[in-house]
């Protein structure tokens, strides 16, 4: 056992604590006994109990008459804790039920709890019951004598264990009902543990105690949690009742977070505006909406309402969805009134303000010199900020100072006591980096006086005690110090094996380096059985996430041993990323040499992870070769300078073996030879190149011992060609720069793209490039005028902020306007070289005599950095503080390449230096950004049913979002308006100034009293209105709404379009059917200096942009992950022979993917990444690539790309986990066709229908 406890059988009473003991005979935990008695539940009364009927109760009603039953209205609700004795251990859930005049249930429950875990003794917290919703409005008796049915229903099979029936007015604490089950006989006992009345003017009923403190005047400050079915990003609007029902609009909203259980920070409303338009206060209803953030327009998810009076710390509301069915619950975790008549002030315990303080002492094995180290842990468990790190002690029982912290920053990551979690580090004081002794984690309501919990190394070894000596806590009253279910994980697993055998399952980390670790849980043994099952496998998330930090990249393995005399036997095993962890997902399961001997399905899972991706897993075959390096550097001093190269382990440390030691060179600018690495070296220490590290160390040769010049550390995924790393000295100096001036491994590597035989394996992402200089030129919107300045950090891996890397000059004023500073990438890419996902936090302070104050801040993905990004600020408690203007970015992962010399051979899959875009033609015309003028449009709508509807007209921000309003129109009735409409052309482009990216969104209204509905919108970028343009109005869920058609259109930009021809204009057919390109004469690109148009050319470039318009039906024009690959038919060169005999085209099915497998791939992209509208870099094709494919001779060779390159087809894939998704294809292109440049081409699905096009910028 891990922690056990004895105490005598007779000694055994309800509400007793008893004492858990580890090996050491330190307390490590407790048991406490809720109920205690013999088989049945309590001795019943002397009294026969009818089947139905009803209870045996000890004491009196709280209603003690049948007239005192006539003080219960049906306005009133009432709040119950539930606790149940059901004699097995099941997953149970409680349903309360209205009982008809007829004297039976209705058979669909009025309330129903979430699912318990398993337990013969289940309690059911907060069942929160309007009396509307349970008693009969019809009845001529007094609401009291109105009667429920409270029911235990097993969660597995959705059978009645067994229920009980009680009126309303005899429903008291203290109450035991015996639950019968449909044959009346006794399976257990219903306990009401508490009951709470909370009557219609807002005041507590009988065993409230008291009337609300919530006042007419001063500031009301709530603190809520929701728990919803799915996991989404919410948000919280409140909002209150008007008098004729509707409501009014919000007084506030909370930040988004995602998540199914979100705890939202406190926040504050002031009761003046809240009743500001109420005529009685004191009935006053108060609505909390919970909506879903989105593009563009929230959905609305459920909503609540409850009484202003009645809101009180502990208070549990159901969530109700638009179709009036319960998604949920909205419990109040802190309401607190100050100030105004009629005010006071009122709170809960989850929101102390007393501060935690305690004393801890550790108990070691050895006598060290020990500190301790107090971190928060996040939601995801993950680790904080640091709280606090004491003086060192040096002793074997070293004991520290009393610790003291606030509640609210106990509280900052998780809102709830019973499961924000600390972090307790001990450490060794030792020169240079100090030793991890040990580490536990605790949550804030466990800490209590005389606890003591074990420490456990990096290993997972026993590395001690720590015991809590004196503890004053705000939370010292609290119970169920364990952690929600959204912060554990829950599996019910079922196996298939080979034999009948007595079989449990053990659950093991799977460390960094690919060992496994202790044991986290071992399940029960299941006797001869084929087909075991094994449930209620609960785990904590912080136990499954102590070896590795990040939930997409962590694993668990699952053992099936099999029982046995002595040793037990492993029968097989399975190893999975803790995402995989899913509901209804089968995975092999294999013995000890790899070898299916039979399958481990999970039947139901918990997890807080359904919507992560994993991150790639070790590659399943094992790689072999080398690692070859060629390396400069740039020292700060000429020296005798040499390269050593080391592995670095799991552990972190430095591997103590040199992989690699270079000549020594005497330079400033040292360049050494290149070298090889055999592979199975370095992935000695970790398995997986995605996870392993090299130490590049640099030396200077001296007599004796070499001095260390510089050092950096690299992942081995992240090495390529052209990258600078900087040295640092063991001081963190900086002491030079390498160059990686050529690598080859064999495994991916960023801007390396893999060759690409037969074509449709998945492309990898490749790093943006990150050398040089990263310019900003930044403006403000503030809420007061103020003397202010832009400071730039960078965001660390542990979530703190860097020092400042510049701060602007300070200008005075409500919209400041700071000039250009500039910031090297190496800087802003020294915690993480990665633009895609390092950060950096932009602060806006106002300039004092002093210390300066920060006016907001906000935190930006660097490579999402580009001109005409408008990004909210906020303070220090997270409300608004105005917006920052991205004027202008210029960043190295974001530039342009340079275009590229002609000539030069390549492998056909991998591109070429690309295309510059200041080259491209036909999209050079002076008004391609135009600004002045105005978009003048009529347009109609052809809608589902006849409605009274308005259009509005916005424009988008860099991200997609809605800017701003730009025209709304007049209602008219019917199901097919029609509207003009004018929006000035500047306006359109304020945010995004190419008319080719900025977006307009048209959205159509449904006229109605309070809030308008959106009937459906519709995007479309500017560039493309034009006259006859037609497309689907959507919903909010993505549904079809009806159709819109812009009849005629008059556009600043339209001149610019008509330069950009369409290959329809061009003679191309429609994809999906069947023709080719008419004939056209092509430029003389070749080299043989001379202006005839011969057909031979030496190679062609081509730069293709893409506009992804649909996925499926409810994924309307999402951003996604896409590459291109070009293909051509094995057999054009014969086909191009026998042309002349028939000129009839190839029917290749119209869209299809499948007749094309065998196709040759000429070029396939790198992912684009998030984007619709994704600019694909250059490919180029030579001729003599294409006479080495095809074997051509040198006769063929010199035509060979005017003949090969006139029937070739683009296909669009969607980037995926597991695998590529095609999305279609545009086929019969021809390369060589003179008027192809500015031309676009649709693409089209298998059946032919429209995914969106393609168009050939240059």
């Amino acid at each position: 056992p891990f922690i056990s406890g004895i105490i005598p059988l007779p000694s055994l009473k309800t509400n007793m604590s008893v004492e858990l003991f580890n090996k050491q005979k330190v307390v490590a935990g407790n048991i406490h006994f809720i109920f205690v008695g013999r088989t049945g539940g309590y001795p019943r009364p002397n009294t026969t109990v009818p089947r139905r009927s009803k209870l045996s109760i000890d004491g009196d009603s709280t209603f003690s008459d049948d007239a005192a039953a006539s003080k219960i209205s049906l306005k009133d609700s009432v709040s119950i804790v539930v606790n149940a004795s059901i004699g097995k251990e099941r997953a149970t859930y409680l349903a309360i039920k209205k009982i008809k005049p007829s004297g039976k249930p209705e058979s669909k429950p009025s309330v129903a709890t979430d699912p318990t875990r398993y337990s013969t003794m289940p309690e059911y917290p907060n069942i929160n019951i309007a009396v509307r919703d349970i008693a009969d409005p019809m009845s001529s008796d007094a609401v009291g004598n109105s009667e429920i049915l409270i029911e235990i229903i097993d969660h597995e099979n959705e059978e009645s264990i067994g229920s009980a029936q009680i009126a309303l007015k005899t429903l008291k604490t203290g109450a035991v009902l015996n639950m019968l089950d449909k044959k009346g006989k006794e399976k257990g006992t219903i306990t009401l543990k508490k009951i709470k009345w909370y009557k219609a003017d807002g005041s507590d009923g009988a065993d409230a105690g008291g009337k609300s403190n919530i006042g007419t005047a001063g500031k009301l400050s709530l603190q809520v949690k929701a728990e919803v079915n799915t996991r989404k990003d919410l948000y919280l609007a409140v909002k209150m009742v008007n008098s004729d029902g509707s409501l009014s609009s919000s007084f506030h909203e909370t930040e988004s977070i995602e998540s199914a259980a979100p705890v939202w920070r406190k926040f504050d409303l002031q009761l003046e505006s809240l009743l500001k338009k109420i005529s009685r206060p004191d009935s006053a209803e108060i609505a909390f909406q919970i909506y879903e953030k989105q593009f563009g327009i929230d959905d609305m998810i459920c909503s609540t309402k409850s009484k202003l009076k009645a809101l009180n710390s502990g208070l549990v509301l159901k969530l109700i969805d638009e179709n009036s069915e319960s998604i949920g619950s909205l419990t109040f975790l802190a309401v607190e009134s100050e100030g105004g008549a009629g005010g006071g002030s009122s709170s809960g315990a989850k929101a102390a303000s007393s501060p935690l303080a305690f004393k801890c002492q550790a108990t070691l094995l050895k006598k060290k010199d020990a500190y301790l180290v107090v971190k928060l842990v996040k939601q995801n468990g993950s680790l904080g900020k640091k709280l606090i790190e004491t003086e060192a002690v040096e002793a074997l029982n070293p004991e520290w100072p009393v610790l003291e912290f606030a509640a609210e920053e106990i509280l900052k990551e998780n809102a709830d006591p019973t499961s924000a979690e600390i972090s307790l580090e001990v450490y060794e004081k030792e020169f240079g980096s100090d030793d991890l002794i040990g580490r536990t984690r605790v949550t804030a309501a466990m800490i209590r006086q005389g606890l003591t919990v074990e420490l456990h190394d990096d290993k997972g070894k026993d590395a001690g005690t720590l015991a809590f000596k004196t503890v004053q806590s705000p939370w010292a009253n609290l119970k169920g110090a364990k952690a929600p279910a959204s912060n554990n994980v829950t599996l019910h697993l079922r196996a298939t094996l080979p034999k009948k055998k007595d079989s449990y399952v053990v659950v093991k980390n799977v460390k960094i380096d690919g060992s496994l670790s202790k044991p986290l849980l071992e399940s029960a043994v299941v006797d001869n059985s084929q087909n075991p099952e094994w449930s209620g496998l609960d785990l904590l998330v912080s136990d499954l996430l102590r070896e590795n930090a990040d939930p997409a990249a962590a694993e668990v393995a699952l053992e099936i041993y099999e029982q046995e005399f002595g040793s037990d036997d492993l029968i097989g095993s399975v190893r999975l990323a803790l995402p995989l962890l899913k509901s209804g997902t089968t995975h092999s399961l294999n013995d000890k040499k790899g070898r299916q001997i039979g399958s481990l399905e999970i039947a139901k899972a918990q997890t807080p992870w359904a919507n992560l991706a994993p991150k790639s897993a070790t590659a399943a075959a094992p790689l072999t070769g080398n690692l070859t390096l060629h390396i400069s550097g740039t020292l700060l001093k000429k020296k005798d300078a040499y390269i050593t190269v080391r592995n670095i382990k799991s552990d972190g440390s430095l591997s103590s073996k040199t992989l690699v030691e270079t000549e020594a060179i005497e330079s400033l600018s040292p360049e050494w030879q290149p070298f090889d690495i055999p592979v199975t070296k370095l992935l000695k220490e970790i398995k997986d190149p995605e996870l392993a590290e090299i130490c590049l160390q640099v030396y200077e040769k001296e007599f004796g011992n070499d001095d260390l010049i510089g050092f950096v550390r690299i992942g081995l995924s992240k090495l390529r060609n052209n990258l600078t790393l900087e040295l640092v000295d063991e001081n963190e100096k900086t002491a030079g720069s390498l160059l990686l001036k050529n690598v080859q491994a064999p495994w991916p590597t960023a801007g390396k793209s893999g060759k690409n035989s037969g074509g449709d394996a998945l492309a990898r992402k490749a790093s943006p490039r990150t050398a040089g200089p990263v310019s900003l030129l930044l403006s403000a919107t503030l809420l007061k005028k103020k003397d202010a300045y832009v400071s730039v950090k960078t965001v660390k891996s542990n979530g703190s902020l860097s020092k400042p890397l510049i701060e602007t000059e300070a200008v005075k004023s409500l919209t400041p306007d700071w000039p250009v500073f500039e910031l090297q990438s190496t800087d802003l890419l020294k915690d993480n070289s990665d633009p895609n996902t390092a950060e950096m936090c932009l602060q806006i302070y106002e300039k004092e005599i002093g210390i300066d104050d920060l006016i907001g801040q906000v935190r930006v993905v660097m490579g999402k950095l580009k001109s005409g990004m408008t990004l909210d600020l906020v303070n220090e408690d997270g409300k608004p503080a105005g917006q920052l203007f991205v004027k202008d970015a210029k960043t190295p992962w974001n530039a342009k390449p340079p275009k590229a010399s002609d000539g030069g051979r390549g492998s056909l899959a991998s591109p070429l230096p690309s295309l510059g875009r200041e080259s491209v033609g036909g999209s050079s015309s002076s008004n391609v950004n135009n600004t002045s003028g105005e978009l003048v449009m009529n347009v109609s709508c052809k809608l589902n049913k006849k409605k009274e509807a308005y259009l509005v007209v916005s424009s988008t921000n860099g991200e997609g979002e809605i800017h701003k309003k730009l025209f709304e129109s007049s209602r008219i009735e019917g199901d097919s308006p029609s509207w003009a409409c004018e929006v000035a052309a500047a306006d359109v482009l304020r945010s995004v100034a190419d008319p080719g990216q900025a977006e307009i969104v048209f959205e159509v209204y449904e006229d109605e009293f309070g809030r308008d509905d959106v009937i459906g919108s519709f995007r479309v970028v500017a560039s493309k209105v034009k006259s006859n343009l037609s497309g689907d109005l959507v919903d909010g869920k993505g549904r079809e709404a009806g159709s819109i058609t812009f009849t005629s259109v008059q556009s600043p930009w339209s001149k610019s379009s008509k330069s950009k021809s369409s290959l329809a204009d061009e003679a191309l057919p429609a994809m999906g059917k069947k023709g080719s390109l008419k004939a056209v004469k092509p430029r003389d690109d070749d080299d043989d200096n001379n202006d005839d148009d011969d057909g031979r050319y030496d190679s062609i470039e081509v730069r293709i942009n893409g506009s992804i318009e649909k996925l499926k039906k409810n994924l309307e024009a999402l951003p996604v992950d896409s590459y291109i690959t070009v293909k051509v038919s094995p057999n054009a060169a014969k086909e191009k022979k026998s042309s002349s005999k028939s000129k009839k085209p190839v029917d290749d099915g119209g869209g299809s993917e499948g007749d094309e497998e065998d196709f040759i791939v000429l070029f396939q992209s790198e992912v684009n990444y998030n984007n619709r509208n994704p600019e694909y870099e250059p490919f180029k094709i030579t001729a003599d690539q294409l006479a080495e494919l095809f074997g051509l001779s040198s006769k063929a060779r010199a035509t060979a790309v005017r003949d090969l390159l006139t029937d070739v087809s683009i296909h669009v894939y969607m980037d995926g986990f597991e695998a590529p998704e095609w999305l279609g294809a545009a086929k019969h292109i021809n390369l060589c066709s003179k008027n192809l440049e500015g031309s676009t081409v649709e693409f089209v699905n298998k059946k032919g229908k429209r995914m969106g096009e393609l168009s050939v910028a240059d």
